[in-house]
């Protein structure tokens, strides 16, 4: 029996930094124009570290001492060697783990420019192949379930939650960009979610609304979930149930790297929301593995084991 479960992607983060890149040359949208075509850009400093959802989820919980394990997909490369080789090390059950002949492992290229900002090239690979037909989803043994994004595929995702409500096994779900193009699927699930973890342009996205308009988004929380907690970056983050809904501030400190901060904040509220603590300590707990992964390049590099109470974080109700 596990204590959780997940299932995402997993792939090899590989860190590309410049002088070269500028705000005007590397843009977080898919228009990359200002780059020539046949042109050389110089690259002071590289790094090749794992990532994916599935796998910083995974990672972050087993370091907390819960027993995990991860349904994901690799290609047969050396990249899907890494991946598996990573997830030993860090103690996480890869008996469920696909590999795939044909297709490559994914990879993400994140270009950061000195000032922090990050463009990021995503192949999604084998890890958008991941098949239920490979794994026996009625034997498995767990108590949660962990969804990160898995590309779109809601025939997946739909038996997964069939086994979840047939199993009595709780779901604490976090969909990617391409799950909340169809907002209308994931609202129907939400019956199903024990934990709904999404950032505030997320939860825009998924409730059809404006970004800024916080109270409308915590409110249409309230009424069609059990619990969310929602992050917003910089100003903390919200947790909300049925009966209250509470603000944690976040904790100033430099970034070096912003990738994997929502996984980060993510498996260290759910780890001590599964070890029986109150949503004020998860969510101090998610507030420093956040923070602790920010300080560094990767996303699993500054993940913690355990969370030091910090009287500095402040929660409060929200009266909205």
């Amino acid at each position: 029996m596990f204590d959780v479960i997940c299932l995402g992607n997993s792939c090899e983060d590989i860190f590309l930094e410049s002088s070269q890149f500028s705000k005007g040359a590397v843009l977080e949208t898919k228009e990359l124009e200002s780059f020539k075509i046949g042109s050389k850009i110089e690259v002071e400093n590289l790094k090749i570290l794992p990532g994916g959802g599935g796998s910083n989820t995974s990672v972050g919980l087993a370091k907390q001492d819960l027993s995990v394990s991860l349904i994901s997909r690799t290609g047969q490369d050396v990249s899907g060697q890494q991946i598996l080789k990573n997830l030993y090390n860090h103690g996480v059950d890869s008996s469920m783990m696909q590999i795939d002949k044909k297709t490559s492992s994914a990879v993400s290229i994140v270009l950061i420019s000195k000032s922090g900002e990050r463009t990021i090239l995503i192949y999604r690979g084998a890890a958008s192949n991941i098949s239920s037909k490979l794994f026996d989803l009625n034997q498995i043994q767990t108590q949660w379930f962990y969804i990160t994004s898995l590309g779109g595929n809601f025939d997946l995702i739909g038996e997964v939650f069939n086994i979840a409500k047939t199993k009595n096994i709780k779901i604490a779900y976090n969909p990617g960009n391409q799950e909340l193009e169809q907002n209308q699927k994931i609202i129907r699930l939400l019956g199903g979610v024990d934990i709904l973890f999404l950032n505030v342009k997320e939860s825009a996205k998924l409730l059809e609304t404006d970004k800024n308009q916080i109270n409308v988004i915590l409110n249409k929380l309230q009424q069609i979930t059990k619990t969310s907690v929602i992050t917003n970056n910089e100003n903390g983050a919200y947790y909300i149930d049925k009966k209250r809904i509470l603000k944690v501030n976040s904790i100033k400190t430099d970034v070096k790297d912003a990738t994997g901060a929502g996984d980060a904040f993510g498996c260290g509220f759910l780890g001590s929301y599964i070890k029986g603590e109150n949503p004020e300590t998860c969510l101090k707990s998610g507030i420093v593995n956040a923070v602790s992964v920010i300080k560094k390049t990767g996303a699993q590099t500054g993940l913690q084991s355990s969370f030091l109470d910090d009287s500095n974080i402040k929660i409060e109700s929200f009266n909205n």
